[in-house]
């Protein structure tokens, strides 16, 4: 894995990426957790993303991108994955008795298609932390921006869903023999799954530079994954960012991720 990092740090440090947009500043994320006696993460977070022509970085996703045209953009896409679960800070002692989940780190190709009817969104992720043993994910989703005439308010809702095969659900949600033995909980082993989720973006522009951005998900479980003892039940989770941002650079590239 460290092989593919320094040769995709390399990869990037060779795009010339001055002509771009820059955005500096600080926010917070809430977001419900999936797993059962969880609490809500609320946490203070740096607001540190970059829109150009050949790379783009926005919170944990970066990309390196291709214009074949006007309306098609292809690249290769990189993401952090958010989500986690450490025994440690579970209220309920059985949950205590499961293993650590760490994050995993995501590579793989995309393609968008941008036409008068919305913007079209496809990504492969596949996990190269050697977490997983092999978790993969494919993305789909479509957004319809909105723009208003002075510039001053930018709106993108989306839909999509996400497939997630077995072994990616199997590194989130399974119970082992072993963690059935130390919590009491059934053996669980989830299978693949598809995850619908409606996604909201909005970037409202305070002053000259300033920028009020705020970006909202709200998650579908599947059956595989509810019924999962670490979930027990709940079918949603939900997800916002919001912070104020200082804008450096190409207005032109602004909110172009």
């Amino acid at each position: 894995m460290k092989k593919i990092l320094i040769s995709t740090m390399s990869i990037i440090s060779s795009f010339t990426i001055h002509a771009g947009n820059w955005s500096l500043g600080a926010g917070a994320l809430v977001a419900a957790n999936p797993y059962d006696s969880m609490k809500t993460n609320v946490l203070p977070i740096p607001f540190i993303s970059y829109q150009g022509k050949n790379f783009a970085l926005y919170g944990p996703v970066a990309k390196l991108r291709y214009p074949v045209n006007r309306a098609n953009i292809i690249g290769l896409r990189f993401q952090l994955g958010m989500q986690q679960f450490d025994p440690d800070d579970a209220s309920d002692t059985a949950m205590k008795q499961l293993n650590k989940r760490e994050r995993l780190l995501f590579i793989g190709p995309y393609h968008r298609l941008r036409s008068p009817f919305g913007q079209l969104t496809t990504s492969v992720g596949y996990d190269i932390s050697d977490k997983s043993n092999g978790g993969m994910m494919v993305n789909l989703q479509y957004n319809y921006p909105f723009r208003s005439t002075n510039r001053k308010i930018f709106l993108r809702p989306g839909l999509g869903v996400t497939w997630l095969n077995h072994k990616l659900n199997k590194h989130y949600y399974q119970v082992s023999n072993t963690e059935s033995i130390r919590s009491g909980f059934n053996p669980y082993q989830p299978s693949s799954a598809l995850n619908p989720f409606t996604s909201f973006f909005a970037g409202i522009k305070l002053s000259d530079k300033l920028f009020w951005t705020n970006v909202a998900r709200l998650n579908y479980l599947p059956q595989t994954v509810y019924q999962s003892p670490m979930v027990n039940g709940k079918k949603f989770t939900y997800s916002l960012i919001t912070g104020i941002t200082y804008e450096i650079g190409d207005e032109k590239q602004r909110f172009n991720h």
